[in-house]
């Protein structure tokens, strides 16, 4: 029987797959559909196994033998990768991270952005990343992956998001074995923010967002022909369109806790690594809008990032402002993020931002899920602490390659101070159609098609490539060659 197989380690890629019917629609064309996941409780195994899917652990990768040098040799790899191709992002993330770094860490940089600088042709990145697929191949231990895939016999293996480094053993595994491979770019971010694909040298066929992610792999990797590439768009978005996950506003406030009636803005918080002081600067917020007579009686609405220390926010429920912790997700939640993600959670997701005055945040992609339900889009370009390094690096984020056509697109609009943000805010309440043809435009370039239907490309897609395989998917690589 044909079958395909998931890759799913993060929650994401359970609502691109189980959530947004993806699955459902592979199984009733008549594939056996079998679901990798890093945690699954019985109930969740049971209940998948009840809709025909098949349901396996996702392996973690044994050390075999100790090889020192590997994480410098993917610094220098990451680093000639961003300065081959002038991506400000490494740069930009570089600095905020060596900000606490002991002299020991930092020269350790200077000799891997030098050495990086000479790795720049692209000749020498492909044998260093050859010598790092070698390193990993005698560091790791690949046969429990090649016996599970041998086991499973699938048709077509599908990566969900090939940026965490559990897919890696199981891509090269796949790749040894000759079963195709088939790639979902997770975030618009992705190619720019994560150094160099680590599925570049094997054979793969990608489904993208949209025209830009075409070009700028091809760009990047000239081996990898635009045959080889398929504009989708993202499952992400088809939650956006549908009935069931735009509730309405009475059951909206319910969901959040907020009085009947209340007005609110949408806070969509960052990592606690990027971010560290926004709970106070959320509670600022607050403090402010109650101050100010147009905005006094908005609430503040804080969504945390899923994989957030959630312990920072606990100052919020001490306090008798006007804030409000909503819930990540309606599924239970794992301290390290996961959660079995259901329609009801992106329910949650998109009906938070769809009755929002605004949304707030610093350089978070939730920034295009509210431009594609239409909601102001406010960047926080501003810490809570003047001159700072976190005041300096919040400006910063928002000139990332994957962010700076964002707010060039007009889109979203950038607040550099106090002043700015009210202002901003008080237009975005009284307003809310003003920006609307820039969120368009910026929704159109930066996420594909927004019907409700990239599920629906992206199942047949996928049964093209299970039914009538292109030389390109069945070759498989060389085991000294893969990467």
């Amino acid at each position: 029987m044909t079958s395909v197989a998931f890759l799913s380690p993060m929650c994401w890629g359970v609502r691109n797959v189980v959530a947004s019917g993806l699955a459902a629609r592979l199984r009733e064309s008549g594939l056996r559909v079998t679901l990798l996941l890093p945690k699954f409780s019985d109930e969740q195994k049971r209940g998948l196994e009840q809709e025909n899917f098949s349901v396996q652990p996702l392996l973690s990768a044994a050390q075999r033998q100790a090889v020192g040098g590997r994480a410098f040799l993917n610094g220098i790899c990451r680093a000639a990768f961003h300065h081959g191709n002038r991506i400000s992002t490494g740069r930009i993330f570089k600095r905020w991270r060596q900000r606490n770094w002991t002299f020991r860490q930092r020269a350790r940089a200077c000799v891997i952005e030098s050495l990086a600088w000479l790795a720049q042709p692209r000749p020498v990145q492909d044998w260093l990343l050859r010598l790092d697929s070698c390193m990993y191949r005698r560091t790791m231990d690949l046969e429990p992956f090649r016996k599970q895939l041998q086991e499973l016999s699938p048709s077509l293996l599908v990566s969900t998001a090939y940026v965490v480094g559990s897919e890696y053993p199981y891509l090269l595994a796949a790749s040894g074995l000759g079963i195709p491979i088939c790639v979902m770019i997770l975030s618009f971010d992705n190619l720019t923010s994560r150094g160099r694909l680590c599925t570049a040298g094997l054979p793969c066929r990608y489904l993208l967002w949209n025209d830009r992610m075409a070009k700028e792999i091809m760009a990047f990797y000239p081996g990898i022909s635009r045959d080889i590439l398929s504009v989708t768009g993202t499952p992400q978005f088809d939650f956006h369109r549908r009935a069931d996950c735009r509730w309405t506003r009475e059951v909206t406030l319910g969901r959040l806790g907020l009085p009947r009636g209340a007005r609110y803005i949408l806070y969509a918080a960052n990592h606690h690594t990027f971010t560290p002081t926004e709970p106070s600067m959320v509670a600022e917020l607050s403090q402010r809008l109650r101050a100010h007579a147009s905005l006094s009686d908005l609430w503040v609405v804080v969504r945390r990032h899923p994989m957030d220390d959630a312990g920072r926010w606990g100052c919020m429920a001490q306090t008798d402002l006007k804030v409000r912790l909503a819930p990540t997700w309606m599924s239970q939640m794992e301290s390290d993020g996961w959660a079995f993600l259901t329609v009801e959670d992106q329910g949650l997701l998109v009906s938070s931002l769809l009755h929002a005055e605004a949304c707030l945040n610093v350089a978070s992609t939730m920034s295009l899920d509210a431009a594609v339900l239409d909601r102001p889009v406010i960047g926080v370009a501003f810490a809570f602490v003047a001159g700072s390094d976190e005041d300096r690096a919040y400006g910063e984020f928002f000139q990332t390659a994957h962010y700076a056509p964002l707010v060039r697109s007009g889109g979203l609009r950038l607040a550099r101070n106090w002043g700015e943000l009210l202002a901003l805010l008080e237009r975005a309440v009284e307003h809310p159609e003003e920006g609307r043809e820039a969120r368009s435009r910026m929704v159109a370039r930066e996420c594909g098609m927004v019907d409700g239907q990239a599920t629906t490309r992206i199942s047949e897609e996928i049964l093209r490539m299970v039914r009538r395989p292109t030389p390109q998917q069945i070759v498989a690589v060389p085991s000294s060659l893969a990467d």
